[in-house]
């Protein structure tokens, strides 16, 4: 993606910036480009990120985004750009959607880190919030394995018939379909806490909404077949 198709600026933020961290809010106004990640080591100084840039050093994690010059300005105050933080122009290494060698601004921290943490995983947003077991997830498989057992549990219990097996089919189809819905609630409350298998939510959340579709089709059906 040529810097010429970008009216504002590129800019690779790697701290609490980034989407899902504490001062995301700042970018609220900007365009989430590529995530990608810059040649460096990531301090902890102070409590705040901080990047010392240079071949050989390891990766940084970010993210890149276009904005406008007022907002890269307003970025400079919150970054404290002065004498012990500089806001520099560098090239893109590495695969990223913008293209190898497109130029992008980034903060760096010129002071001494002597005595500072280094973050070994150059990843802040890891380091801030550590990945958690997938609990939320397999609660969310579990509801996209038990609802078409439930469905078929109701579908065999109406063709049986009789009031009691009548009742007990309604209600299973009805809990057919809460199932998916609370699968999906419990897949967000997983991304909220940064559990692990981000790939694995994403399929499990269109397997869920598929599901939810069509147990709410055969709810639909039996309905229908019923009252007409």
């Amino acid at each position: 993606m040529p810097l010429d198709d970008h009216k504002n600026d590129l800019i690779f933020v790697y701290g609490s910036l980034c989407r899902g961290g504490p001062d995301a809010f700042h970018m609220e106004e900007a365009e989430l480009i590529a995530h990608g990640q810059v040649e460096g080591r990531l301090y902890q100084i102070s409590g705040r990120p901080a990047v010392v840039l240079g071949r050989g050093q390891g990766w940084v994690k970010g993210e890149f985004y276009s904005i406008s010059h007022d907002r890269l300005e307003a970025l400079d105050q919150y970054h404290g750009t002065g004498e012990s933080c500089k806001r520099l122009h560098i090239p893109v290494e590495g695969w990223t959607k913008l293209g190898r060698g497109e130029r992008v601004w980034t903060w760096e921290w010129t002071a001494p880190v002597s005595g500072s943490r280094s973050i070994a995983s150059g990843d802040w947003m890891d380091y801030l919030f550590p990945w958690t077991p997938p609990w939320f997830a397999w609660i969310g498989t579990s509801c996209f394995i038990g609802a078409p057992v439930v469905c078929w549990v109701g579908m065999i219990a109406l063709f049986i018939g009789g009031r009691w097996q009548v009742t007990c089919g309604v209600v299973a189809l009805v809990a057919s379909v809460l199932c998916p819905v609370v699968g999906l609630w419990a897949v967000s409350i997983g991304a909220r806490r940064r559990e692990r298998w981000r790939i694995f939510r994403g399929i499990i959340t269109g397997l869920l909404i598929l599901e939810g579709l069509a147990a709410l089709a055969c709810v639909g059906y039996f309905l229908f077949e019923d009252f007409s």
